[in-house]
């Protein structure tokens, strides 16, 4: 996996993975059920080998996903 650890966030020649960790381990069912509310689903965020902890995931709009540090 290439990392890019020294590019500005949104650097046009960086493709970035973004890994989740939720401790849930039936997270996908559990953002299902707090579709329409504003609950966030505690999880882990590892970008470039940094990692965020204490994220939160909560399903916003139709299919997408937002998620705050």
């Amino acid at each position: 996996m290439r990392t890019f650890p020294g590019a500005p966030a949104f650097d046009h020649d960086a493709v970035r993975t973004f890994f989740l960790d939720f401790e849930d381990p039936d997270w996908e069912k559990a953002l299902e059920e707090f579709r329409f509310t504003d609950i966030e689903l505690p999880a882990r965020l590892t970008v470039d080998g940094q990692v965020f902890e204490n994220i939160g995931v909560r399903n916003r709009g139709a299919s997408s996903t937002c998620i705050w540090t």
